[in-house]
């Protein structure tokens, strides 16, 4: 199914959230609340209600993402955005978003095109065949490209591969994975209201309440909440709370940054991005061209001047801005803080919409107390206590950490 339709052709549904409008009073008690209002949550709540049949579920999001505009119901987001260590993660995760749709009975704007991810220097081209290497592990089919090759990909772009910031190579994936993030989170949503979820959105708590084995629920609107098991997908809430119950998580932050142009022609009919994932280029139905961009915007302009010169009349608006987030480690964290019943997900970076369906299920199978595997130790956000705390909550102590001076 090609993303690229020419002009006039009929948009992609999208579900009403007319619902989230209506006025609602917030209960007393819930088995779960989750806080965030990411693709994650969302699907972390789909899980407990579908394979663990968990009723009076609360969803606290801090508003509706700007990626859930009408605008955006196109597919526009690759779901190959992964990294070695989270490989297998990512390749589970995309046999679940293909059944998802099925589950769902909704559009998600899933659909398969052509991708090739540029390098923008020699000293990349062997970087782009190890990036290869693993979307063929996801279920790609990747050949390398010279600037020929490229050219004869895009025939009504006219690069200019004398332009030395032009690209030098890259690769291709014919069959590459979108998805359409607006679409599936207005399905989700839906879904999760017709299984009595309730949602509130512009709402987020503001502490969390500790009862005599853990957190027993939170407080909004100076109410007490009382949960059984409370998460947080939302990562400044989850660091935030986290560090009352002794951890410090050290987060990186990345800024990204979506714009979309007017209408133009010609179709590129294949979606582009740097390798170093810093830009990426899309085209909607409708024609207009959407560039993300996790440096300044006026980079991506150019590079993308550098490759198509008949852009540069070429006018674009903001559409979203998002911050990345990931752990000073590198790594992501995820599962249930010193056993209180506050679970966190967290630091995914741009793997986040790719890795989500795992992360969900493995939060709705821990919450409903079974064990994580040994594979994802390194994901536990307990790394991140300092010693005296460990030993305060009855943990192994191992060697003293760059925290301990901070929390003892």
């Amino acid at each position: 199914m090609p993303l690229i339709i020419p002009p006039g052709s009929q948009p992609f549904a999208s579900a009403s959230l007319d619902f989230l409008e209506r006025p609602k009073s917030m209960g007393r008690r819930y088995k779960v609340a989750i806080i965030g209002s990411d693709i994650a949550a969302l699907l972390t709540a789909y899980f407990l209600a579908t394979e663990y049949d968990t009723s009076e579920i609360v969803i606290l999001g801090g508003g509706v993402p700007k990626t859930v505009s009408s605008r955006l119901n196109a597919p526009m987001t690759g779901l190959y955005g992964t990294t070695p260590k989270l490989a297998s993660m990512a390749k589970r995760s995309l046999e679940i978003w293909d059944q998802l749709p099925a589950r769902l009975e909704a559009d998600l704007g899933i659909t398969r095109q052509g991708h090739l991810m540029l390098a923008r220097h020699c000293s990349e081209m062997h970087a782009c065949r190890r990036r290869g290497s693993l979307v063929d592990f996801l279920g790609g089919c990747t050949k390398t490209c010279d600037p020929s090759q490229i050219r004869a990909l895009l025939p009504g772009l006219a690069i200019d591969f004398e332009n030395p910031i032009a690209p030098v190579g890259g690769i291709y994936d014919p069959d590459s994975r979108l998805i359409a993030p607006g679409l599936a989170w207005r399905a989700l949503a839906g879904h999760l209201n017709k299984l009595g979820v309730a949602l509130f959105m512009n709402s987020q708590p503001q502490n969390l309440v500790l009862g005599d084995f853990g957190v027993s629920g939170f407080e909004i609107n100076d109410m007490v909440v009382e949960c059984e098991s409370v998460v947080a997908t939302d990562v400044s809430f989850a660091v935030a709370a986290a560090a009352g119950l002794g951890l410090s998580i050290q987060t990186v932050e990345s800024p990204a940054r979506l714009f979309v142009s007017t209408p133009l022609e010609p179709f590129f009919g294949l979606s582009m991005s740097t390798l170093d994932g810093q830009m990426s280029y899309w085209q909607a139905p409708d024609g207009e061209l959407a560039i993300e961009t996790a440096g300044a915007p006026g980079e991506a302009a150019l590079y993308l001047l550098s490759m198509v010169p008949a852009l540069a009349s070429v006018k674009t608006r903001p559409v979203a801005h998002h911050l990345w987030s990931q752990a000073a480690d590198g790594l992501p964290f995820i599962g249930d803080v010193a056993g209180s019943g506050y679970f966190i997900s967290g630091g995914w970076g741009p793997s986040a919409l790719t890795i989500a369906p795992v992360v969900a299920s493995l939060l709705a199978d821990r919450i409903a107390g079974k064990a994580f595997s040994h594979e994802f130790d390194q994901f536990s956000p307990d790394r991140f206590m300092s010693n005296a705390v460990r030993g305060a909550h009855g943990l192994a102590t191992g060697a003293a950490s760059e925290t301990d001076g901070a929390l003892e």
